[in-house]
């Protein structure tokens, strides 16, 4: 596709050379719910060349509120096969279902042909299985979390940045968004940041490598606060 057509024009004037990066790079999304199915679909419309869905689960009614991808017609279906179905009209880009839960076993399979990782789930063990591995690797990555009107956004370049286990202390118990509760607007603001921040890292700029991003949608408040090497081994590496 050339870098002139008109369905891309508009945002190459705003994200310059990143617009022709893009057509070139491989994404792996891991969880395809709120915040997931909206980045996929933030993805196709940009042109990404090619975007992995990873995700075990299928769809429940309690889905329905908050990812666009979905209806009630395919509830019991899973989550990857759907999204990629409802997404294969964006012709410009190439999705590829995963059914399976991300884990230290599988990330080698199931995220090594990726350039950037978009974490999109609320599973912790997954995302140290997503830190582990892009260390290992270099591969960037881009964490994401959102719950009830909150929303958290880092960006973890190996070698470079803080890694997860920097900042993220494991939970006593681990809760859902049913029963924390969220709204769409969390999980479609967190997708949109994210995304913006995958662009900005294309272009060389990321604005929150080594930073958190906080927001509070309610009070229409947010920070962003900069992030301590403080795992044994983002402490031993060279800054």
């Amino acid at each position: 596709m050339q870098l002139t057509d008109s369905q891309f024009v508009c945002q190459g004037k705003v994200i310059g050379s990143a617009n022709a990066k893009l057509r070139k790079t491989s994404v792996a999304i891991v969880g395809v719910g709120g915040t997931g199915s909206n980045a996929a679909l933030l993805l196709a419309q940009l042109g990404t060349k090619q975007v992995t869905l990873i995700d075990p689960d299928v769809i429940e009614t309690s889905n329905l509120g908050r990812q666009p991808l979905f209806t009630k017609s395919d509830i019991g279906k899973f989550k990857a096969e759907t999204a990629v179905q409802k997404l294969k009209q964006h012709k410009n880009t190439l999705f590829i279902p995963t059914v399976n839960l991300l884990t230290e076993k599988n990330a080698a399979k199931l995220i090594a042909n990726a350039d950037i990782v978009l974490d999109c789930t609320d599973n912790y063990a997954a995302r140290k299985a997503i830190n582990s591995f892009c260390l290992r690797k270099k591969i960037p990555w881009i964490y994401c979390g959102a719950i009830r009107d909150k929303i958290m956004v880092s960006t973890i370049i190996p070698s470079k940045t803080p890694c997860f286990n920097c900042f993220a202390i494991k939970p006593t118990c681990e809760v859902s968004c049913c029963e924390e509760g969220i709204i769409p607007t969390a999980t479609s603001i967190a997708a949109g940041i994210q995304v913006q921040e995958f662009v900005n890292l294309l272009g060389g700029k990321p604005k929150l490598a080594g930073k958190m991003l906080h927001m509070n949608l309610s009070t229409l408040t947010f920070s962003i606060f900069s992030l301590e090497k403080k795992c044994k081994d983002c402490k031993n590496r060279v800054k």
